[in-house]
């Protein structure tokens, strides 16, 4: 209709949900995005809306994010800053800002993740740029080790995002509210809160959060096959039964789960998230006592660091 009616602000629009879209579902392969993504920034510029300019942007980074391609998703925001100063657009600001968090935090640089995450609540202009910053702060403090104060504050940020019906974004806790759940002594409602999240984003077809609930799961039952520090008697007595579930069952799960998540192929062979899904996968093979699949997974992990100039994921590989 917009463009029988010749109307380029209703195209650019229509050209931002459909690329929104086709990225949770993932319809394009990498090529056929990139092009989509062109098509559509070039209908946004031509419109002359700043709102939808700003999504233009957005989407092509969220685009490359949930393809794990980290460095392309960075590139992409920064570029969403520079155009909103230079349209004095401060709204562009805040989103960049929680897309740089949520980026990091895919990085596994959970500190600059914090970072970005306040400078987004400085210069956010919308409570939904604010409030998805406030989710970036939190998951960055769990991931860092600050637990109960960052748990605290995603469950919060969860439930006023479904409150006020971001559904999208409360679905995009759960990989890091599962486990920080399990580690304060909830483990069986930390694993619940995964698989329902797996459940929930296979229903919709969100192919990409799914991946991330399952390496989530995978990491937290091979996390506790593989720890070496003994719980209290008490944590151990109030979860005998997620515990001795995981014991028997944990290490064939979490192997199907992550190679349930190497079969999604919107996630690139050489991206971030690959590369820790490799790593996951030489750490189970190290637990089940197969050193030659332990080299070929790291190999390919070692690829995937390289091609997202990872030198975290570099050194985690090293010490293996």
């Amino acid at each position: 209709i917009a463009q029988r009616l010749n109307d380029i602000r209703a195209q650019a629009y229509a050209q931002s949900a459909l690329m929104y879209c086709s990225t949770i579902l993932c319809r394009h392969a990498l090529d056929a995005a990139e092009i989509e993504g062109s098509r559509m920034l070039d209908v946004c510029i031509r419109s002359g809306d700043n709102y939808i300019l700003n999504w233009a942007y957005w989407s092509i980074a969220w685009d490359y994010v949930c393809r794990g391609l980290t460095n392309k998703a960075r590139i992409w925001a920064l570029k969403l800053i520079d155009a909103g100063r230079e349209r004095k657009d401060d709204r562009a600001l805040g989103m960049a800002y929680w897309t740089l968090a949520l980026i990091d935090i895919q990085d596994h640089r959970f500190g600059d993740a914090i970072v970005n995450a306040q400078k987004c609540r400085k210069t956010a202009a919308t409570p939904f740029d604010r409030k998805t910053g406030m989710i970036a702060s939190a998951i960055g403090l769990l991931l860092e080790g600050r637990i109960e104060e960052g748990l605290a504050q995603l469950l919060q940020q969860r439930k006023s995002a479904l409150a006020d019906g971001w559904l999208y974004s409360a679905s995009g806790v759960d990989f890091a509210a599962g486990p920080a759940l399990a580690m304060t002594g909830r483990i069986a409602e930390g694993i619940r809160v995964l698989k329902a999240g797996i459940a929930a984003c296979d229903a919709t077809g969100d192919r990409s959060m799914a991946s991330w609930n399952r390496v989530a799961l995978a990491e937290l039952f091979l996390g506790m096959l593989s720890s070496e520090k003994r719980p209290s008697f008490k944590f151990i007595l109030s979860n005998f039964g997620a515990i001795t579930w995981v014991l028997i069952f944990g290490k064939r799960r979490a192997w199907q789960l992550l190679c349930e998540a190497v079969q999604n192929d919107q996630i690139h062979e050489l991206s971030t998230n690959r590369g820790w899904i490799e790593i996951d996968l030489a750490k189970l093979c190290i637990l089940k006592k197969k050193p030659h699949l332990v080299r070929q997974h790291l190999r390919k992990a070692q690829l995937a660091a390289a091609a997202q100039e990872s030198a975290l994921m570099m050194n985690e590989i090293e010490a293996i």
